[in-house]
């Protein structure tokens, strides 16, 4: 009797270890999928503008009453975020990062 509860505990020990292994690579796999969506969102954003404070009216073209703010309103833009490399590089390249 004890001999067959030393072998199902052994049995036992090494079944949990596998669906431990098992577990850790769907958790590593969930990381990695949410990691490669968040790059995918974030590559998606890349020319997306955000404009806040403006009242909203019915029937409206957006990308039209967004252009005309920019024509009409703006006397001044900024840049923000670090750039991703140095100054030469970034404007010569064109991107920063948030």
């Amino acid at each position: 009797m004890q001999e067959e509860v030393a072998t199902f505990s052994v049995n036992f020990q090494k079944q949990l270890d596998i669906k431990r292994k098992e577990l850790y690579a769907v958790s590593d796999s969930v990381l990695h999928q949410e990691e490669r969506i968040d790059e995918l969102e974030q590559y998606s954003r890349w020319s997306c503008f955000l404009f806040h404070g403006f009242a909203e009216k019915p029937g409206e073209n957006v990308t039209d009453a967004v252009l005309k703010i920019m024509k009409e309103t703006i006397d001044c833009a900024h840049r923000i975020g670090k750039p991703i490399r140095s100054a030469a590089q970034a404007v010569k390249e064109g991107r920063r990062r948030s």
